[in-house]
C-alpha cells in the first residue's frame, strides 16, 4: 500500500506453522531474524493487494542483533514509538494493534537490541 507504513505480512505456506510462516516472512521482508515470539497482539480481516479477503495475525517479536535491514517488498522502513504512531499513515487496523503494547514496548518499537 503505497505511502502507508505496513508491518512484515504473508500467507502460510503448505508444510509450514504459524511460527515458521512468521520466521520467514519477517527475514524475506526485512533481513531481519525472529529470535523470540514475545507475544500475540490480534488479528484483523482486511483485503489482499490481490483483492482476497484475508486474515493477519500479529506478533510482538524480538530479533537478532544486527545493523542491516535489507527491504524486498518496501522502499522505506521507520523504527517508531508510540509518539510518533499518531503522525504515520497506517490503517486503521495496524494502528489498533500496535496501539495494543504495554506501556514498555510502546515507548521503543526501535531497532533491535
Amino acid at each position: 500500500m503505497e505511502g502507508v507504513y505496513e508491518l512484515p505480512s504473508g500467507v502460510v505456506e503448505l508444510g509450514e506453522d504459524l511460527g515458521q510462516a512468521l520466521a520467514r516472512e519477517v527475514w524475506e521482508e526485512t533481513g531481519l531474524k525472529v529470535r523470540v515470539v514475545e507475544g500475540y497482539l490480534g488479528c484483523f480481516d482486511c483485503t489482499s493487494g490481490s483483492g482476497q479477503p484475508t486474515r493477519q495475525f500479529t506478533f510482538e517479536v524480538a530479533v537478532q542483533p544486527q545493523s542491516d535491514i535489507h527491504l524486498s517488498e518496501h522502499d522505506a522502513y521507520v523504527w517508531a514509538n508510540r509518539s510518533s504512531l499518531k503522525d504515520m499513515r497506517v490503517t486503521p487496523e495496524v494502528r489498533q494493534v500496535l496501539e495494543l503494547l504495554g506501556p514498555e514496548a510502546s515507548e521503543d518499537y526501535g531497532p533491535p537490541r
